[in-house]
């Protein structure tokens, strides 16, 4: 199989699926500010939310994480809010305005996994999902120096 190239079919992958995104897009948000929108919005349904599950999430470092958040609690579609066991850590919440465009994106969202995944296969789905997952390990966490 030829391998050449697979980092920029990967890229080019996701800038079509950022395009969608953003042509989708409810006003005031970024592409990025829309997938942690939505992801606060489903995740919070079960559990608490807090900065670092988002740079984890998004795979997104501590700084940029900041600046984001700040920005979307600063266009009040959130609020962070202290936790009585530790002051220091901050519970992501949505606000009204969070919530509502929340369940409009949600739909976007909805409509373009339902595309991502039409005349695919539940299998070739499932072997594309654990490919991802083992190219996703080999980039973070390499465990040997490899052989060319």
């Amino acid at each position: 199989m030829k391998k050449d190239g697979i980092a920029f079919e990967i890229r080019s992958l996701s800038n079509e699926i950022k395009r969608y995104l953003d042509k989708e897009n409810h006003p005031g948000l970024t592409g990025v500010q829309h997938g942690i929108l939505c992801y606060i919005g489903l995740t919070s349904r079960h559990k608490d939310v807090f900065q670092k599950d988002i740079e984890i999430k998004f795979n997104i470092r501590r700084s940029t994480a900041t600046g984001i958040l700040q920005l979307m609690e600063k266009n009040q579609f959130l609020y962070r809010e202290p936790i009585k066991e530790d002051g220091r850590l901050k519970k992501i919440q949505l606000t009204e305005k969070g919530q509502t465009s929340f369940l409009e994106l949600r739909s976007h969202l909805n409509t373009l996994e339902e595309t991502i995944v039409e005349n695919v296969s539940p299998d070739d789905f499932a072997i594309f999902v654990k490919v991802m997952h083992q190219i996703s390990q080999n980039i973070t966490c390499p465990t040997e120096p490899r052989n060319k």
